[in-house]
């Protein structure tokens, strides 16, 4: 799509193809041909972008949770570090919120409170949420993630105001969803623009090295200057402020506890390659 909304079906040089992947979101030199088509000549720089999926140059990150299926935490904090690493601004989003009393959303998310901006929403009962979220997506490109089947496309389908996404049910045996979103597309919708992702339930971090990995969590880092060692990474350090907060209630254990997989996770990623 052009400046002017024009849009061209491309193809892209072999030269440029070899020298860069190219992901949704890249911004393009192309030179038109006949028939609408055109060539993509050049990929300029990217000021951000996500391996897993392979969108580039986003504003928000919408990550979508719901009560069904059961939320994959460890994905949503591996999210989290990924916007945090790539400046983008991440948003939780409860959907389908009707679905279950506000005291139990409030427990599942406080983990959360203060640390990035919690919305709930709900296509059933539109009262929920749509307002706060339209508001998180003005201006640039919001990119909705998360597992399969928690609402994505449906939330998508309702602020574009027609059915563009395929969406699906939960399977009431396995409690998981199909992956309906086969593709990456981008939409205007007159505040911004949005894009649904491939729903998944892996999400590996780039090569961060784990003792950079505190840096991305704000609630730790407010306690650093307490903790004994200026190099803390809240794991094996005596008199670590962090730990002392986990274990006082202050802060989430189960948040800690993935954070200390997330850093093992990266650690073993670290030993293996040296």
């Amino acid at each position: 799509m052009t400046e002017d909304k024009k849009l061209y079906i491309c193809h892209i040089r072999g030269k440029v193809k070899r020298d860069m992947n190219i992901y949704v979101g890249d911004y393009v030199k192309i030179k038109p041909l006949e028939d609408e088509k055109a060539i993509i000549e050049k990929i300029y720089p990217r000021k951000n972008a996500l391996i897993r999926p392979f969108v580039s140059n986003m504003d928000n990150l919408i990550i979508v949770v719901a009560p069904v299926p059961k939320p994959d935490w460890l994905l949503v904090d591996k999210l989290i570090v990924s916007c945090y690493i790539e400046n983008i601004r991440p948003t939780l989003c409860f959907h389908k919120a009707d679905l279950i009393s506000r005291e139990e959303i409030k427990h599942l998310t406080k983990p959360y409170e203060g640390v990035i901006r919690l919305v709930q929403t709900s296509i059933k009962d539109k009262s929920i949420g749509l307002k706060e979220l339209y508001e998180v997506m003005q201006g640039g490109l919001s990119c909705f993630t998360g597992q399969s089947a928690v609402g994505k496309s449906s939330i998508i389908n309702e602020i574009l105001g027609k059915e563009v996404m395929e969406v699906c049910d939960v399977s009431p045996k396995a409690q998981r969803g199909k992956n309906t979103t086969r593709h990456i597309e981008i939409f205007d919708w007159g505040g911004g623009r949005v894009t649904d992702t491939c729903g998944f339930s892996l999400l590996e971090l780039e090569e961060l090295p784990p003792q950079e990995l505190t840096y991305y969590y704000d609630e730790y880092m407010k306690l650093m200057p307490e903790c004994r060692f200026t190099d803390c990474v809240h794991i094996n350090e005596p008199e670590c402020a962090v730990k002392k907060a986990v274990e006082e209630g202050s802060l989430s254990k189960e948040r800690y506890l993935r954070y200390i997989s997330i850093y093992n996770e990266l650690k073993e990623k670290q030993d293996e390659k040296y």
